[in-house]
C-alpha cells in the first residue's frame, strides 16, 4: 500500500471546512449541511465530442456534501397542536442521522487549462459549490433547450429525462441487504424525480421544485418501463 498519498486526519479536516448552514425546525429537527473543498477530476475532452464547444475543453468538478440530520427522541407538538414549551426545554436525547453526498458538475474551461490552474481559481473562491436542483420535471439549461430544437444535434428531452433520473448508486442495498444498484428513487409522493448539478462561484442553495401533485411529473419511455415492471417490488422513495 502506497501511503504517501494517504490523507493525514488534518488534511481531511481542511478538505471538509467548507460551508456549513444549519436549521431547526418548529418540531425541534435540527439539520445541518456541511460542503467540501471543490476538487478538479479531470481536464478533457467532453465524453460526447459533438457538443463540445469550440475552443474549450471540459473540467469534471466534485464536491462532498455531508448532511446531519438530528431528531429529538419524543415530539411534543404536532400538525393539529401546538406547545408552550421548545423542545430544548425537555432535554429529550437527539437521534442522529448522517448522509454523505457526491455531487459531479462539468464546466466549459479554455484550452490551456490544468487540473493545477483550475484548482487555483477555485481557491480564489472559497465560497464556490456545486448546488443540487430537484424536480419531477427534467431540469434544461438555456443551451440544453437550444439543442433539443436544433436538428443538427441528436439531442432530446427523453435523454436528459434518462441521464437525469434519480438512482440509486453503486453498491447500494436495500433493508433486507438486496443490491439495488440502479434503481429509480421516487420521491415522497410516489412520483419519478430529476436531479442535476450546478457549478456556482457564490454560496448557493440547493433546489426543491417537486411538488405533491400525482399527475405533475414527467416520464420517457425507459423510465416509465422500469418503474412500471418494479411496481411489483417494494417502491423505494426517498425524502
Amino acid at each position: 500500500m502506497d501511503t504517501n498519498n494517504a490523507a493525514t486526519p488534518a488534511v481531511a479536516e481542511a478538505a471538509m471546512q467548507s460551508i456549513l448552514n444549519e436549521t431547526t425546525t418548529a418540531t425541534g429537527v435540527i439539520t445541518s449541511i456541511q460542503r467540501g473543498k471543490i476538487t478538479v477530476d479531470s481536464v478533457e475532452v467532453s465524453a460526447r465530442p459533438e457538443f463540445q464547444k469550440a475552443k474549450t475543453l471540459t473540467a469534471t468538478l466534485r464536491q462532498v456534501v455531508k448532511t446531519i440530520t438530528k431528531y429529538p427522541s419524543a415530539q411534543i407538538s404536532n400538525n393539529m397542536q401546538d406547545n408552550l414549551f421548545k423542545v430544548e426545554d425537555f432535554g429529550f436525547d437527539m437521534k442522529e442521522f448522517p448522509r454523505e453526498e457526491q455531487r459531479v458538475a462539468f464546466l466549459d474551461v479554455p484550452l490551456n487549462s490544468t487540473k493545477e490552474s483550475i484548482e487555483m481559481l477555485l481557491e480564489k473562491n472559497p465560497n464556490a459549490c456545486l448546488y443540487k436542483v430537484l424536480s419531477n420535471h427534467p431540469t434544461l439549461t438555456d443551451g440544453q433547450k437550444r439543442a433539443i430544437e436544433s436538428p443538427d444535434l441528436p439531442l432530446t428531452l427523453n435523454d436528459i429525462a434518462n441521464k437525469q433520473v434519480v438512482k440509486y448508486s453503486e453498491g447500494s442495498v436495500d433493508a433486507d441487504g438486496n443490491d439495488v444498484s440502479g434503481d429509480i428513487i421516487l420521491d415522497r409522493n410516489g412520483k419519478i424525480q430529476y436531479r442535476s448539478i450546478y457549478f456556482k462561484v457564490t454560496e448557493t442553495a440547493d433546489i426543491d421544485n417537486r411538488t405533491a401533485d400525482p399527475a405533475d411529473f414527467y416520464s420517457s419511455p425507459e423510465i416509465a418501463a422500469e418503474v412500471f415492471t418494479a411496481l411489483d417490488e417494494p417502491i423505494q422513495q426517498i425524502k
